[in-house]
């Protein structure tokens, strides 16, 4: 019998940084961020994962 064990670690905007606001977009399409930012309008998201199979 073989036990394993793994730990995943992620994060996505890990710093919680939010764009820079557009005013343009507000009033436009309801919302204050460009879809087009690497950064997302969510704020951080970070995780862990663990797993044991045996």
């Amino acid at each position: 019998m073989t036990t394993a064990a793994s730990v995943t670690i992620g994060a996505q905007n890990a710093l919680n940084q939010y764009p820079q606001e557009n005013p343009d977009a507000a009033a436009v399409a309801g919302n204050i961020y460009s879809s087009a930012t690497p950064f997302g309008a969510s704020g951080g998201f970070v995780y862990v994962k663990a797993e044991y199979s045996w």
